[in-house]
This record gives C-alpha cells, structure tokens and sequence, in this order.
C-alpha cells in the first residue's frame, strides 16, 4: 500500500456510506459495480485525491462468484490499493455471529472476514459505526 488507507465496517444500514461521504464530500465514490478486470479503477486519473470503495462485500461475493482465489483476491486489493492516494473502504460485517447453513455462504462469510483483517492490519485508521455513529477502532 503506497498511499492512506482507511476501513469502516458496520451491519446492514447502520449509516456507513452516509458517514464515510458527509466525513469526505469531494471523494470520488466507486463501488462493486465500478471495479473493472485487473484492479484498475474506471476514473480517468488513478491518482484521485480520496476515493471511497463502498460494498467491498459485495465486490468479494462477486469475485467468488467469478472463482478467484483469496490469493487473487489480496491481489485485486493490492492493485486498487496502489492506484490510490487516499482509499477509504467500506463494508458490511458478514455473518454477525450467524453460522450460514449453506456451505458456499459459510465460504463467503469467511472470505470477506479474512480480507477484511489484512485490510484492517494495513489501514491507518478503522471505524465501526453503528446508527451513524462512529467508533474509532484503530
């Protein structure tokens, strides 16, 4: 990671992307529909001040549903990463301590727990928010 990384983390509808984007109003805001083949981001300079990555989950569901790797994963990660000079990104917490009965869930749920911990290792900062309020974890 060359430049700033943030995460914010929280359940479904708990106000994270409002936070994220009242907190930066000029951002530049992408999400899993955004992201194209190779990691590159579809901005026309991949140097944008912030970019905000929201529903990083969904980006991890629909790379499991295109059969990446984990490995594969760290990379795309690692590329968009790089491209940026202030990355801020936002996810939904999968599972919430809920075992999902089906086994492809249970391989998504620990998917996205696991990116999100390297993620999480590497971000300057990380927050949590719950009913539009922030917790500074890191």
């Amino acid at each position: 990671m060359e430049g700033r990384l943030e995460l914010v983390i929280g359940g479904r509808a708990q106000g994270k992307s409002a936070y994220v984007k009242k907190k930066y109003p000029h951002a530049v805001c992408l999400d899993e529909k955004d992201l194209t083949e190779g990691g590159r981001l579809p901005v026309g300079d991949q140097t944008q001040d912030i970019i905000l990555w929201d529903h990083f989950h969904l980006c991890v569901r629909n790379w499991q549903q295109a059969g990446m790797t984990m490995d594969e994963m760290q990379d795309r990660i690692e590329a968009i990463c790089r491209a940026c000079r202030h990355l801020v990104i936002i996810s939904d917490e999968v599972g919430n301590g809920i075992v999902p009965l089906q086994k492809g869930d249970r391989v998504y749920r620990d998917l996205v727990g696991n990116l999100l911990i390297g993620i999480a290792s590497k971000a300057e900062r990380v927050d949590r928010i719950i009913c539009q309020i922030p917790q500074q974890i890191k």
